[in-house]
């Protein structure tokens, strides 16, 4: 059985384009996502991440959140998948386009596929198949404690990095 994007996809939460960064940013935290879908008219026109706000801000950090429209963070145009796409099919997409999520467009209804949907349906999936050494990364990026947020923030957006580890010192 093969698997689609109908099967694994999840509701897509969305916000119109006229919203601010602020509504943008409670929707995310209360529905604990990382990202919305910006549409008009149940057509969706881009998508709105937590790091592509953090990314404006660290920018244009003098404006207040409920003053900065929506669209200055959305990131276009946004890829789009059929709701019978394969999973692996989907992966693929993501990996050639270099993002974590794709919409689906399921007759009216709008859904969303994300990295960590796929993670969690190759883990449950394909446990014990594969090792973490044929998929981790081996070239990091690394800083010291001491060095500032700022910094750290730059090299973050400079190398495309989304999370990052913190190891101290063992005594």
């Amino acid at each position: 059985m093969t698997l689609t994007t109908r099967d694994v996809s999840k509701k897509a939460i969305t916000v119109q384009p006229t919203s601010n960064m602020s509504i943008a940013r409670d929707i995310m935290i209360r529905h604990n996502i990382s990202r919305v879908i910006v549409v008009t008219n149940n057509t969706p026109i881009g998508m709105v991440t937590e790091k592509g706000i953090a990314s404006y801000l660290f920018k244009n950090s003098k404006e207040p959140l409920d003053e900065i429209s929506i669209s200055r963070a959305m990131r276009m145009p946004i890829v789009t998948v059929n709701p019978d796409a394969s999973i692996n099919r989907c992966a693929g997409v993501m990996i050639e386009n270099n993002i974590s999520s794709l919409v689906i467009i399921d007759g009216t209804s709008l859904n969303i596929l994300t990295k960590s949907d796929l993670v969690k349906y190759y883990a449950e999936h394909y446990r014990r198949k594969y090792l973490v050494s044929e998929f981790m990364t081996t070239d990091v990026t690394t800083i010291s404690p001491s060095h500032s947020l700022h910094t750290a923030l730059l090299l973050m957006i400079k190398n495309k990095i989304s999370r990052w580890l913190s190891l101290k010192k063992m005594r």
